[in-house]
């Protein structure tokens, strides 16, 4: 198929009708420059464009067993296409490290979402104690936190069995 400049396109990958276009240059391709150079674009600073007998550059189609002679001798021949694939397989033991990690970092940032966020202050001066609480929004249990905060200054003394055996000693 032909785009609106004139260019031959394909837009589906299948062989139907397998056609070759291409250009030419004649010149230095500088390969003895010790210069590396991509394999995928061509420098023609150095090099000259082929044209026809008219003095057009030079285009060469060819459908697939043609061949076409070049003006300064020698010719192209389209002899076939061979057909292949390009297959990338890899593979990556981290990635169920990675799956896991992401989970429990969005599970985490999830429940910081629910879980009440509180804040207390005890000050003691001469022997006094004041205790303050301070919730984000609303949160009925702050009140409870303080008075069982305040409940545990008052009792220094641990309840019987409450820390485990260190208790005798």
């Amino acid at each position: 198929a032909q785009n609106q400049d004139g260019d031959l396109v394909s837009s589906f990958a299948e062989l139907r009708n397998p056609y070759l276009v291409m250009s030419g240059y004649t010149g230095d391709l500088g390969l003895d420059s010790g210069v590396p150079q991509s394999v995928y674009s061509l420098d023609a600073e150095n090099m000259t464009e082929m044209t026809d007998e008219s003095g057009n550059p030079l285009v060469i189609q060819l459908a697939e067993g043609d061949t076409q002679k070049l003006p300064n001798g020698g010719s192209v021949t389209f002899d076939g296409v061979k057909k292949y694939i390009a297959v990338d397989i890899s593979q990556d033991p981290t990635q169920a490290l990675m799956l896991i990690s992401a989970i429990l970092v969005l599970a985490g940032l999830g429940l910081s979402l629910f879980i009440p966020r509180r804040r207390v202050w005890v000050r003691i001066k001469s022997g006094n104690a004041e205790v303050a609480a301070l919730a984000r929004g609303e949160d009925p249990m702050v009140e409870r936190a303080v008075e069982d905060l305040v409940k545990d200054l008052r009792d220094p003394e641990p309840d019987e069995g409450e820390h485990g055996e260190d208790d005798e000693r």
